[in-house]
């Protein structure tokens, strides 16, 4: 750490969500970052990401391909369709739930979005903004098992199960 010249996420003046990982009954948790700067890339950025560490509980970041596991993460600047791919990692013999929450959210671009989370595993799609997501896994390393996404799929037009709703008949 540094106490002069420090470029990293937290001095700068740019979006970005803090997403908290708390386990039930151990009281542990992890803290991951995402921050969007026009300076950084979705690849790796030096001086910028970094990777998550190895504690007993663990909400992490990937790349866009998937790979890496970052508990602080620069991507470029804020697209409202950005999909995030994230991981979860646990120590923790037994089954046991875990709460995601949103810790904090700023940024002029992201202030006025919409967090989803979705679980890759389960199928399911949870508003951030409105509460927090449980669920229960069991000890393992679950990469890829979430996506970070701010447009739900389908808010903004149709999907091709919608048009099969869709009847029309003649007059």
């Amino acid at each position: 750490r540094r106490n002069t010249g420090n470029t990293t996420l937290r001095n700068q003046d740019l979006d970005r969500i803090w997403l908290n990982l708390k386990s039930g009954d151990y009281d542990l948790n992890s803290t991951a970052l995402i921050g969007f700067l026009s300076e950084a890339t979705n690849g790796i950025d030096i001086g910028y990401d970094n990777t998550r560490l190895a504690t007993n509980v663990s909400l992490y970041s990937h790349l866009p391909n998937g790979t890496e596991q970052f508990g602080i993460q620069a991507r470029s600047a804020f697209d409202e369709y950005v999909r995030i791919p994230m991981g979860f990692a646990t120590l923790i013999d037994e089954a046991m739930e875990y709460k995601i929450s949103i810790q904090n959210m700023e940024g002029l671009n992201l202030g006025d979005n919409t967090a989803y989370l979705v679980d890759n595993q389960l199928n399911t799609v949870t508003n951030l903004n409105e509460g927090n997501y449980t669920f229960v896994s069991e000890k393992g390393i679950f990469d890829n098992r979430f996506t970070l996404q701010f447009t739900r799929n389908g808010a903004l037009g149709l999907s091709d199960s919608s048009l099969e709703l869709v009847s029309l008949y003649p007059n």
